[in-house]
């Protein structure tokens, strides 16, 4: 079987059993899932693949297929990608290629099984249709800099990096799919952004942009923490390197 049955039959459990997820169960997993998948999975799960956005949207959406019915880009579209049967199925077998697959595809088995019982707190559907052009206007990012310490932005680490970084971090979605171009370039450029940022995040930063992340979300009245992730517990005897 390739990667794409594997998920859906369940190969890498001790019963592998028919499909039987169907779009209703699947659909509540996957607002409950981000786009990209949680960079603490990520690391556990991709020890030799690249942790690109790319490789953590192929795991989120190989989630949707554990058991489930669901085509592949119907899946994919539930996370709000839209990619090519072929596309999808070029990524799950850079997936399949790993030498920990068999790890991989029970993980994501086992985080399928945990989402569909008992959710999470964050509605990541919800947040995928928010509204992010008005997220922190130029004097917001000015007053944060300040109170961080920094006389002005950095050249490196302009506002548009850190819009970036909050809107991956509250939607779960790499930031160029949702973010208006007009004013912050094209997609490679706003990625760039958003890596020179992170590079140079300070703590106290990171502290005051969740405090006005919590604040974005109380506006749009959602009641949820700014970021979560699945136990990473559910890994625990899996065979994958790094740390637990």
């Amino acid at each position: 079987m390739g990667p794409e049955l594997q998920l859906r039959y369940r190969t890498a459990i001790t019963m592998p059993c028919v499909p039987d997820l169907d779009a209703d169960c699947v659909e509540g997993i996957a607002a409950a899932l981000p786009a990209a998948m949680w960079p603490a999975w990520s690391d556990r799960l991709l020890p030799d693949v690249r942790r690109t956005a790319v490789a953590r949207m192929t795991l989120s959406c190989a989630t949707l297929l554990a058991g489930s019915t669901v085509k592949t880009v119907a899946a994919a579209c539930l996370l709000g990608e839209t990619i090519t049967a072929n596309a999808l199925n070029h990524r799950l077998w850079m997936l399949r290629n790993s030498a920990y697959w068999q790890s991989i595809c029970a993980a994501l088995i086992r985080l399928s099984d945990y989402l569909n019982d008992f959710g999470a707190p964050i509605n990541y559907q919800r947040r995928r249709n928010l509204g992010y052009s008005a997220l922190l206007p130029e004097d917001s990012w000015q007053q944060i800099c300040a109170q961080a310490g920094d006389s002005s932005p950095e050249p490196r680490t302009p506002v548009g990096g850190a819009r970036c970084y909050l809107i991956e971090k509250l939607s779960g979605s790499p930031a160029p799919g949702l973010l208006t171009l007009n004013e912050e370039g094209d997609e490679r450029a706003l990625a760039r952004l958003c890596i020179d940022f992170r590079k140079s995040m300070s703590t106290r930063r990171e502290a005051l942009l969740d405090d006005y992340a919590q604040g974005f979300l109380a506006q749009h009245g959602i009641d949820e923490p700014v970021v979560w992730h699945a136990p990473l517990d559910l890994l625990g005897d899996l065979q994958l390197p790094g740390p637990g």
